[in-house]
């Protein structure tokens, strides 16, 4: 295949294109001496760098893996390119002009049609079609849209921001007259085959486009204009593609690469607009994922450009604000019940990375975007500059929703934390964390100790390395619950407790319109039920069925509802492990006491109402045992007051006649 090119041509590929510039792309490369630079390797997983690049030679290999090469080769692998692909990669990429030889380029075309090149080509001319589009009259909304988050024109046209028209098949026609295939339109996910014929995936749509670390379009993120139509999912992605893999990419990285090697630290928001005002507020660190949850991989590709290895211990020790030893990475989390789940899943990523990671949420729970247009770049600043490591924001999460006013709630809390602090596999760290768990609970250290080590002595017999998703309160407790006890079925409050789940588990898309997913955890007196409850909400809640049925319906496939149901429910069953499977499998096949969806509605409605008051006529009568015990003149009383009469608007609208 080299034949393809004259030889002299791909060494001045080879000499054009310094190694340094082009791993560095990928990796952040640290000096390592004389004419030497390290850095982590991009083909395995390692945590202290063992991928060397030699300048002189333009050579690399990786001491962990054995994999090395030169220039052309690093492109190869990386890129996933053959020999031809990546010496035009290169050229294109440092301004080569190639040669063909024996009659080469008359005998096939310069790029295959299908490869990878073609692909990337067909994105950029797609690319192009929607930022022009941005400027139309018909792109009104569009412009308004991005008026209407404080972004000027330049902003829109230094991310990329473009315009998908309605209408069926804009992209198509112009990707047609750009001489690209259907199969390579429909490859790169910009047209799929429906209803409607073969037609435009993204229409009427603001859109973004997604990049790799070389500014090369791999996909496109968009968001729908008419809010009214409730139909049309807010945010579409590129689907799955030979050059698109949503779990290994981040939005945003294209322009944050430099930054996050310089800073050694990276800010992880959760939208598009989100990265756009955090760069423009000079948080230029920041990027986001593309519909997908953070993911082991984007880990990988993050501590990659961070350059180095974790240092737990250190991201306690941060007086003048600075990045710890080992570099950090920040997540802008809602500080809702999607941003709990969210913070959880990032706590259970490597433990090394896990120990570099902060979580930062706004007062009010408002994003990025929102945050600057209400108060700011200054306040998206100090949002990041107020971090607080990931461990605590989910060990606080976890204690906080225990009553830790009375010993009871306390000890239940350390039993549902004690987990959690056994997961953290530095010793250091883990003994620093107990010490703050105890003060936070007003328990001993001693008694806190105890329990973090039966917990971990139970992980280690079950010989694995952390919890998943397996209840926590039941594996620090030894417990492994395989059905549900006699006092559900005879006890009326533990019966409407079960009833509750069991129809959220049979009719998410139902129990969607009702309070479940605010129901708080207190709810559930029972444990295991109330363990269930944690693993729904856990992967979201009814509303990620709802999101899932919005995906399904928009991939097109034949019915919808069901294949959303059985995805939400295989992610509830994989949440809920090997501890409370059994349990799981048992509600969600109990029979129902209804015969069809219409009769379901009211039952879901008044089995969520029922214990929304229950819980609520708790929480009163305490409130009014505790004004009982303060004093006539205690100045806390109006306070417990006000609170009890906001809990009895609240029965109220659920039963005006109360």
């Amino acid at each position: 295949m080299a034949s393809l090119f004259d030889r002299n041509d791909i060494q001045k590929v080879r000499e054009a294109n310094p190694i340094e510039q082009i791993v560095g792309d990928y990796v952040t490369l640290q000096r390592a001496g004389v004419n030497s630079m390290k850095g982590l390797c991009p083909f395995h997983d390692e945590k202290t760098p063992s991928f060397n690049v030699t300048l002189g030679s333009n050579l690399w290999h990786c001491f962990g893996c054995g994999l090395g090469g030169d220039v052309i080769d690093f492109v190869m692998r990386i890129e996933g390119l053959t020999f031809p692909e990546a010496v035009e990669f290169l050229a294109h990429k440092s301004g080569v002009t190639l040669h063909y030889v024996e009659g080469a380029q008359a005998s096939r075309p310069r790029v295959e049609p299908g490869t990878r090149q073609r692909l990337l080509e067909c994105n950029r001319i797609a690319q192009e079609f929607f930022t022009s589009q941005l400027l139309t009259p018909g792109a009104e909304a569009a412009r308004a849209f991005v008026e209407g988050r404080a972004f000027t024109s330049q902003d829109a046209m230094s991310f990329g921001m473009g315009y998908a028209p309605a209408g069926w098949d804009n992209i198509l026609r112009h990707l047609r007259g750009r001489g690209f295939t259907d199969e390579e339109i429909r490859t790169v996910g910009l047209a799929k085959y429906g209803q409607h014929g073969f037609y435009d995936v993204f229409r009427d749509r603001v859109t973004w486009p997604i990049k790799d670390t070389t500014g090369a379009v791999l996909g496109f993120g968009a968001r729908r204009l008419d809010d009214s139509n409730k139909e049309n999912p807010k945010y579409i992605n590129t689907p799955e593609s030979p050059i698109y893999h949503k779990s290994q990419v981040l939005y945003g990285l294209d322009l944050a690469r430099k930054a996050i090697g310089e800073q050694r630290r990276c800010v992880i928001v959760e939208g598009y607009t989100d990265v756009m005002a955090a760069h423009l507020s000079g948080v230029t660190c920041a990027v986001a994922t593309c519909g997908t949850a953070f993911t082991d991989e984007h880990a990988r590709i993050v501590r990659r450009l961070i350059g180095a290895a974790a240092d737990g211990a250190s991201s306690l020790k941060m007086p003048d604000g600075s990045a710890p030893r080992g570099g950090e990475v920040i997540f802008t989390f809602d500080g809702d019940a999607a941003g709990q789940k969210a913070a959880l899943k990032a706590f259970r990523t490597d433990q090394d990375f896990a120990a570099q990671a902060f979580v930062a949420v706004a007062a009010g729970g408002l994003d990025p975007c929102d945050l600057r247009i209400q108060r700011g770049p200054g306040a998206v600043r100090e949002l990041v500059a107020g971090r607080k490591p990931l461990f605590e924001f989910v060990l606080k999460t976890i204690i906080g929703g225990f009553d830790l006013d009375n010993p009871a709630g306390r000890v239940e809390a350390l039993r549902a934390a004690a987990p959690i602090v056994a997961e953290i596999r530095d010793v250091a760290l883990r003994r620093e964390y107990v010490t703050r768990l105890a003060g936070w609970l007003g328990i001993g250290n001693r008694e806190a100790w105890e329990t973090v080590k039966a917990a971990g002595n139970w992980l280690r017999s079950q010989g694995r390395d952390s919890f998943a998703g397996e209840s926590v309160t039941a594996a620090a407790s030894g417990q492994l619950p395989a059905r549900l006890d006699a006092r559900v079925e005879t006890d009326p409050v533990c019966r409407a407790e079960r009833d509750v789940l069991v129809a959220a588990l049979h009719f998410p898309g139902l129990a969607v319109s009702t309070h479940f997913d605010s129901l708080p955890p207190e709810s559930f007196t029972q444990p295991t039920l109330r363990e269930i409850f944690a693993v729904l909400l856990a992967v979201g809640g009814v509303g990620e069925y709802a999101r899932l049925l919005e995906a399904s319906a928009a991939e097109g496939v034949a019915n919808p509802p069901r294949v959303a149901l059985n995805r939400w429910a295989a992610a509830v069953k994989t949440q809920a492990g090997r501890l409370l499977g059994g349990v799981l499998t048992e509600l969600a096949t109990r029979p129902v006491p209804v015969r069809s969806e219409e009769e379901a509605a009211p039952w879901v409605t008044s089995a969520v109402e029922s214990l929304e008051r229950m819980y609520l006529n708790r929480e009163m009568a305490g409130l009014r045992a505790k004004l009982n015990r303060l004093d006539k003149g205690d100045p806390g009383k109006a306070a417990v007051f006000a609170e009890l009469m906001e809990l009895e608007n609240r029965v109220r609208a659920l039963d005006p006649e109360y």
